[in-house]
């Protein structure tokens, strides 16, 4: 019986040295028939593949056109309209980017003005809306400025250094601070006659305390000084003979009374 031998991928016969000739010779003829099918297969492969170097119209790519006429040249790079370039750095210049973006304030930490700590940069587009809170007061020159207490903001616009000061506000009234009501005790540059006259609860008070009559006021005629002097509207208009006259309209007008208490004149009525 002839040895089995074939190769190790395809399986093809092959011819083995025990083996009888005419054993070997059926064997080989099966071999060729086997590798005569592979090869005519592989004929028919190759010839239906496209060659290594070959060409298509763009109309054989789907899509191709519209991808080519969608594109952007590069001479729209950086412009209106365009597309953002990048710099030596990888990054978006500032000046490609909306100034939108630099417009807020961006806080980068405490400063201590005394010492620079940290080093303020010089102000530039990339640092605007940068701002650092002064923490420990000092006299940095900042963009000029060198007034810094704590509490002030030293902020870029892009250009120069700014500062937003925080501590001008008052810190205190007559030694006291928040919501504050003064008292009189509080006014020191007061005499206390002066102190006497602003706690005085109403003009009589004040009238009593300054000791004022009607005989103080000279160029007022004694009509005019007991006028007054009159307690009230009521002694007031007893003075001036005032009386309510009853009419169709109201019973509050009032009029004046000649010699002979007739009414002559009616000087205004309340509706």
């Amino acid at each position: 019986m002839p040895v089995e031998n074939t190769t190790p991928n395809r399986g093809y016969q092959k011819p083995f040295g025990s083996n009888n000739l005419e054993d070997d010779v059926l064997r080989l003829i099966a071999a060729l028939d086997a590798i005569d099918v592979d090869v005519a297969g592989l004929l028919v492969s190759v010839t239906q593949r496209a060659l290594l170097v070959h060409s298509h119209v763009i109309s054989e790519t789907t899509g191709l056109q519209a991808a080519l006429d969608a594109k952007q040249d590069e001479s729209e790079k950086g412009n209106a309209n365009g597309y953002a370039s990048l710099g030596p750095d990888g990054k978006v210049p500032a000046a490609q980017l909306p100034s939108a973006l630099f417009g807020s304030l961006n806080y980068q930490g405490d400063w201590n003005a005394n010492t620079n700590t940290p080093t303020i940069p010089a102000a530039a587009a990339g640092n605007k809306g940068w701002y650092y809170m002064v923490s420990v007061a000092g006299a940095t020159s900042v963009g000029g400025i060198t007034d810094w207490k704590v509490g002030d903001w030293a902020v870029s616009d892009g250009t120069k250094w700014v500062k937003i000061d925080n501590t001008d506000a008052v810190a205190s009234v007559a030694g006291k601070s928040g919501a504050v009501t003064l008292q009189v005790a509080d006014i020191t540059d007061m005499s206390a006659n002066g102190r006497s006259l602003a706690q005085a609860a109403n003009y009589a008070a004040m009238k009593t305390l300054l000791a004022i009559t009607a005989a103080d006021i000279t160029n007022a005629s004694a009509n005019g000084r007991s006028l007054i002097t009159a307690a009230d509207y009521a002694a007031m208009r007893t003075l001036l003979g005032l009386v309510a006259a009853a009419t169709a309209a109201t019973a509050s007008t009032l009029a004046q009374r000649d010699a002979s208490g007739d009414i002559t004149t009616r000087l205004f009525r309340s509706e």
